[in-house]
């Protein structure tokens, strides 16, 4: 009976290792998404990893080597750019409708290493969204990885209305 467990633990383990970096199927991404998808996928050098979000369809960590000259026009950039540069290469894998007006550098730092870490927040008419926020690390002339936390289409989740203390 443990040999049995065991054998399902290890299986199960097993397929949500490797489902983890499986593509959404084509009817479920819109088509900027598959776009998007399509560019980081030729872009990036070696094999890229993209752990997807269940609930929003969209990408909760990408991890990779992107090269900076695929995202930004100028490899004397600073890192904060090249964030922004990454979030609006890849915004319809996102489903942002335009990262350079829904995203803002919240922090950005530099660790022992020498790796870049920025931290982009999703605005809304510019207000902060709570706990929106994208994380792009780079290492050098190459982005190694993205965090996503941000809400996907999120113009199309409001809509004109009073609250009920308001009436």
């Amino acid at each position: 009976m443990k040999r049995t467990s065991l054998v399902l633990l290890v299986a199960l383990v097993a397929i949500l290792t490797l489902a983890g970096g499986i593509v959404p199927s084509v009817a479920t991404t819109s088509a900027a998404a598959q776009v998007a998808l399509t560019r980081l996928q030729q872009d990036a050098v070696g094999e890229l990893e993209i752990v997807w979000n269940a609930d929003t369809n969209t990408p909760s960590f990408v991890s990779g080597a992107i090269p900076v000259a695929a995202v930004s026009l100028q490899a004397d950039t600073s890192p904060e750019a090249i964030a922004l540069d990454f979030a609006q290469a890849y915004a319809g894998l996102f489903r942002l409708q335009q990262a350079d007006r829904e995203l803002v550098v919240l922090a950005s730092e530099q660790d022992n290493l020498g790796m870049d870490h920025v931290t982009l927040q999703q605005v809304y008419a510019g207000i902060p969204v709570h706990n929106a926020v994208m994380r792009v690390h780079i290492h050098g002339q190459t982005i190694v990885a993205a965090a996503n936390g941000v809400i996907p289409d999120l113009r199309q989740g409001f809509r004109k209305g009073l609250f009920a203390l308001q009436s």
